[in-house]
């Protein structure tokens, strides 16, 4: 049997840098991505040039290096019908990218609004963690498994 690739899905967050930069830096002030960015780099061995992505509420699927500007969309407040619209530019943008949805496995480090509508069209995924947790509570979540990792 073939090993899965790994694909690790960060979620975009509302603190950002108020000036271009790329991504995971734009997102940097945030206590919750650092979190999570750590933990996919120290726990899940991720590689940000290969196999870390971030789910932006605006750009889609997009690489941590590529350069954005701040902005103030969150799919927090969007319908469920956007949230679809948006869940299948994600899934085209992953085609894009040439990812091999057979041969993978997404790892979500997301909440429920960036993973709800994309799930179903993932064959093998896994959100960590697995109960929904609150941002303190989360980011909490994290710091803990990130020091016994």
């Amino acid at each position: 049997m073939n090993k899965k690739n790994k694909i690790i899905l960060i979620s975009c967050v509302a603190k950002k840098l108020s000036y271009k930069a790329e991504a995971y830096k734009l997102y940097s002030p945030s206590t919750l991505f650092k979190a999570h960015w750590n933990y996919a780099i120290k726990c899940l061995k991720g590689n940000p040039h290969k196999n870390i992505f971030i789910l932006s509420a605006l750009h889609g699927f997009i690489s941590p290096f590529e350069k954005i500007e701040p902005y103030n969309v969150t799919l927090k407040n969007m319908s469920k019908q956007d949230k679809k619209l948006w869940a299948k530019r994600v899934v085209n943008m992953m085609r894009q990218q040439h990812i091999n949805f057979k041969n993978s496995e997404f790892i979500i480090l997301a909440g429920k609004d960036y993973y709800e509508e994309l799930i179903p069209y993932l064959l093998n995924y896994k959100i960590i963690p697995e109960e929904p947790l609150p941002i303190g509570k989360r980011v909490q979540w994290f710091n803990n498994q990130i020091k016994n990792c």
